[in-house]
């Protein structure tokens, strides 16, 4: 009874770190994109607006003032070596790795028709998320952004110079949004295989 207590606990702060790093995650590329600039040779690196944000314990937005401001050395770090080179992406795809193989170890995976269910209803909860659109009629900037909760690629339709018909697509917000999605999805069919599993006993 203790080690079945013992593993339900470890299974659940795998999920709450798995959670909290995902979002994190999302709301760090989010407004690094958005609000962090750096020169041609990345040496000097700063917020576009100010007062100063911060990405660390959570991100904040810069302040509104159309100046520079100066991003400290905790924030550069983050900057630089998790967020830029995709780490951050790849430590919240491992650890729900690490969590569903958790589960799947702790209790036997059962192919049942709940699971199969709740994984299609899923995907297509996905599907329509990543091809979610907003179109927004700006006098100078007529486009279409595609993506939830982050937006992946943008149709510009006309801009200040006239009529356009380009594509904007970010790579690094379609993978964070395809772990927003996927990721919760392991949990939870690994949440249906475990009371499957209580039945079935």
């Amino acid at each position: 009874m203790e080690f079945h207590r013992k593993s339900v606990l470890i299974l659940i702060v795998l999920g709450v770190i798995s959670a909290y790093l995902t979002l994190y995650t999302v709301k760090a590329h989010s407004i690094a994109m958005r609000h962090i600039i750096e020169d041609a040779e990345g040496n000097a690196v700063s917020w576009r607006t100010g007062p100063s944000g911060s990405l660390f314990p959570w991100p904040k937005e810069p302040g509104m003032l159309q100046i520079l401001s100066k991003i400290d050395e905790v924030d550069l770090l983050i900057y630089r070596y998790l967020i830029k080179p995709w780490v951050l992406v790849g430590l919240s795809i491992l650890m729900w790795i690490v969590t569903g193989l958790s589960i799947s170890k702790r209790f036997k995976v059962v192919k049942t028709l709940a699971v199969a269910s709740f994984i299609t209803v899923w995907l297509a909860a996905t599907l329509f998320a990543l091809t979610w659109s907003a179109k927004f009629d700006w006098p100078d900037y007529e486009h279409i952004n595609y993506g939830f909760p982050m937006v992946w690629a943008t149709h510009v339709l006309s801009t200040y110079s006239g009529p356009a018909d380009t594509w904007q697509i970010n790579i690094v917000a379609l993978y964070i949004n395809l772990l927003f999605w996927l990721g919760p999805m392991v949990i939870g069919a690994a949440i249906i295989l475990r009371f499957r599993h209580r039945l079935l006993k």
